[in-house]
C-alpha cells in the first residue's frame, strides 16, 4: 500500500468503501507520457464497472487503494507495474499500441458507489452426483489440454482384423456423437467402456452390446480374463479375448 500514490480531487459524503462491498467506479488509465491505455466511458458500452472490492476482480492496485475512498470520492492512483500489468503483453482497450512492459499507470478514478453488500438469495439444494454415474455418457478430457487450444479426450482405434478383439487407446481432438469418445462405467462389474458396440435397447431401456461386451480396459503386457491393473502406461489397450498380448 505505501507504494501507492493517492490524490483526491474531490471528496464524496458516502460511506467508505470496505473489502467485500460491491463498488462502482468509471476510470481512465494512463502511461507516465500521458497516453491513455483504459478509459471506461470509450469501452464497450460506455457503461462504470462494478466488481467486489479484495476479490481480487480488478487490478491488486483498485483493491489496495480504494479502501481509503468514499462513496463520491473523485482521485488519482498512482499504480506501480506489478500492481497492474506488470510484465504481461498486453494489448490495451484503447490508444493503438500495446503497454510497454514494467509501466507504472495513473488512474483517475470516480466511485460512483460503495458500501452495499450483495444480498445473497438462498439457492434450492441441488443433488449431489459424480460425473462418473453407472450407464451415463461422459467425455474423459486430458487434464493437460486445458492449456491447449484444443479439448483433447480418450478414444479409441481399432486395428485391422482386431474388430471386437483388440483397440488402442488414444487422444484425439473431442468430436460430439463420436461411439470411441463416449465413455460409460458399469457399477456392477467395475469396467469403463466406450460406446464402440453398444447401442440403446428401447424395450431392455438399457445399453446393449453387439458383441464386444467382454472389453475392459488393461494396462499391463500380458491380458488376462479379469485384469485391472494399472502399471506405468507403457501399454494400453481394450481388448475382448483373454490371453492378448499387447
Amino acid at each position: 500500500m505505501a507504494r501507492i500514490g493517492i490524490n483526491f480531487d474531490k471528496k464524496g459524503t458516502g460511506p467508505i468503501c470496505n473489502v467485500g462491498d460491491w463498488t462502482t467506479v468509471h476510470w481512465v488509465g494512463r502511461l507516465k507520457d500521458g497516453r491513455v491505455v483504459t478509459d471506461s466511458k470509450m469501452e464497450g458500452d460506455q457503461r462504470p464497472k462494478t466488481f467486489t472490492l479484495g476479490d481480487h476482480q480488478v487490478f491488486k492496485c483498485w483493491d489496495l487503494a480504494l479502501t481509503q475512498f468514499h462513496q463520491g470520492d473523485i482521485g488519482t492512483l498512482d499504480c506501480p507495474s506489478n500492481f497492474v500489468y506488470g510484465d504481461t503483453f498486453t494489448w490495451p482497450p484503447v490508444g493503438g499500441e500495446p503497454i510497454p512492459l514494467h509501466s507504472d499507470i495513473d488512474f483517475e478514478i470516480e466511485v460512483l458507489e460503495c458500501g452495499r453488500t450483495p444480498d445473497f438469495v438462498q439457492q434450492s439444494p441441488q443433488p449431489v452426483t459424480t460425473t462418473m454415474q453407472s450407464g451415463q455418457c461422459m467425455w474423459l478430457h486430458w487434464d493437460e489440454s486445458q492449456n491447449l487450444r484444443d479439448d483433447l479426450v480418450i478414444s479409441t482405434s481399432t486395428l485391422p482384423d482386431e474388430a471386437g478383439v483388440f483397440e488402442l487407446v488414444k487422444l484425439e481432438h473431442l468430436l460430439k456423437d463420436d461411439p470411441a469418445m463416449e465413455w460409460y462405467y458399469d457399477y456392477a462389474t467395475g469396467q469403463l467402456h466406450n460406446g464402440i458396440g453398444w447401442t440403446y435397447n428401447l424395450t431392455k431401456d438399457a445399453l446393449v452390446n453387439d458383441g464386444q461386451a467382454g472389453q475392459t480396459l488393461d494396462h499391463i503386457t500380458k491380458l488376462g480374463d479379469t485384469t485391472h491393473e494399472m502399471d506405468d502406461g507403457s501399454n494400453a489397450a481394450f481388448v475382448a479375448a483373454a490371453g492378448k498380448d499387447n
